[in-house]
C-alpha cells in the first residue's frame, strides 16, 4: 500500500470503487470513506458532471443563498478528500463484475474492488435550436423545480412532448402569468388539450415549431415557424424538454439489467442485479433528477455497501 491514501493504487483491492465523480458518486464516497470503508473514485472530469451544467443551484438544502454548481461540487469533494477518499482522474473503459472481486479498467491501469457504485450519470443533448446555448442561465432553463421560481409574473415558452410535460407545466404555471406551449413533436393530442383545461395560462400553439431564441443579455423573444410563416412571441423564458438525455454506461461490458432507455435497474438499496454493483444518480430508472435525490442515493448506496462488506449486519449509524 502506497504511503498516501488518497492516491490511485493499482496494486491494492479497495473495498469500493465508485465510478463518477458528481452529486451522487461524491456523497457516496463521503458516507462510505466515514464508515471507514476504502474507497476510490474513478472520474474522467473531476469537478465537472451534469451538475455543472446547472451554473446556479438555489434549492439546495443547507445554502439559503444561490451558489454555483461547480463550488457546490468542489465543497462535495473536498469533504470527501478530507475523509480520505482517493480520487483517479481517468476514464473507465472496461468492467467486469463476474467474480467476487470487481475489475475496473482504464486506459491507465487496472482497479480491483470488493464493490462498485456506478455513479456516470447522463449525457444531456447538445443544444439544437439556435440561440439555446447562448442563452442557458439567462432565461433557458430545463428543470420547473429548479428555475419556475425565477419567472413570477412572466411570461415563458415551454417546448417538449405533451405526454412528458404535464408535471412541469402544472408547477410553472403556479408562477408564471402566462405560457405558451410548442409541441416537440408537432403534434397536440386532443386530450392533451382536457388534461391542462384547469390550466388557464397555458395557450396552445399547434402547428408551430421552435426555430430561434432571441435576446440581448437576457431572452426577449422566440422564432416560431410554422403554417407557412415565422412569428415572434415576446417572452422572458423558454423551458426546453428536448429528447437527448442518455444514462452514460458505454464502459460497461457486464449484463446489467436496464430500463427501456437504459437506465440500469436497481433494488431499494441501490443495488442492480449483480450482487455487490450499486447504481445511483442519473444512471439509475427514475422520473426526478435533483441534486438532493442524487445525493441521498449516493448516500443509501454507501450504507448498502457498508453493511454487505459487514456480512449483511444493520446499518451503522453516521448520524453525526
Amino acid at each position: 500500500m502506497k504511503n498516501n491514501q488518497t492516491e490511485p493504487d493499482t496494486e491494492r483491492i479497495y473495498d469500493l470503487i465508485v465510478i463518477g465523480g458528481g452529486p451522487a458518486g461524491t456523497s457516496a464516497a463521503i458516507y462510505a470513506s466515514r464508515g471507514k470503508i476504502d474507497t476510490l473514485v474513478i472520474d474522467k472530469d473531476i469537478g465537472g458532471s451534469a451538475m455543472g451544467g446547472s451554473h446556479i443551484i438555489s434549492n439546495y438544502p443547507g445554502f439559503p443563498e444561490p451558489i454555483e454548481a461547480e463550488k457546490l461540487l468542489k465543497r462535495m469533494r473536498k469533504q470527501a478528500i478530507s475523509q480520505r477518499t482517493g480520487f483517479a482522474q481517468d476514464n473507465v473503459i472496461y468492467t467486469d463484475f463476474r467474480d467476487e472481486i470487481k475489475l475496473v479498467v482504464t486506459p491507465n491501469g487496472e482497479y480491483r474492488a470488493r464493490s462498485v457504485v456506478i455513479a456516470t450519470g447522463s449525457m444531456g443533448r447538445e443544444p439544437s435550436v439556435k440561440g439555446e446555448e447562448e442563452f442557458i442561465g439567462r432565461g433557458v432553463a430545463y428543470c420547473a423545480i429548479c428555475d419556475a421560481p425565477y419567472f413570477q409574473d412572466k411570461t415563458v415558452v415551454v417546448v417538449g412532448q405533451p405526454d412528458r410535460v404535464l408535471e412541469e407545466l402544472e408547477l410553472i404555471s403556479r408562477y408564471a402569468k402566462r405560457i405558451y406551449f410548442l409541441s416537440s413533436t408537432g403534434n397536440m393530442p386532443p386530450e392533451f388539450s382536457e388534461e391542462i383545461e384547469d390550466l388557464n395560462k397555458i395557450r396552445l400553439l399547434p402547428g408551430y415549431r421552435l426555430k430561434e431564441i432571441v435576446g440581448d443579455r437576457i431572452v426577449r423573444s422566440v422564432l416560431l415557424t410554422g403554417k407557412g410563416e415565422d412569428r415572434y412571441i415576446e417572452t422572458e423564458g423558454v423551458f426546453l424538454y428536448l429528447q437527448g438525455n442518455k444514462p452514460v454506461l458505454d464502459f460497461l461490458t457486464d449484463k446489467l439489467e436496464r430500463g427501456e432507455e437504459g437506465c440500469l435497474k436497481v433494488d431499494e438499496d441501490m443495488m442492480t442485479n449483480i450482487p455487490g454493483v450499486f447504481a445511483v444518480g442519473d444512471v439509475t430508472c427514475k422520473k426526478v433528477r435533483q441534486i438532493s435525490i442524487a445525493t441521498a442515493q449516493g448516500c443509501k448506496s454507501a450504507l448498502s455497501v457498508d453493511r454487505m462488506l459487514h456480512h449483511g449486519k444493520k446499518f451503522r449509524s453516521q448520524w453525526s
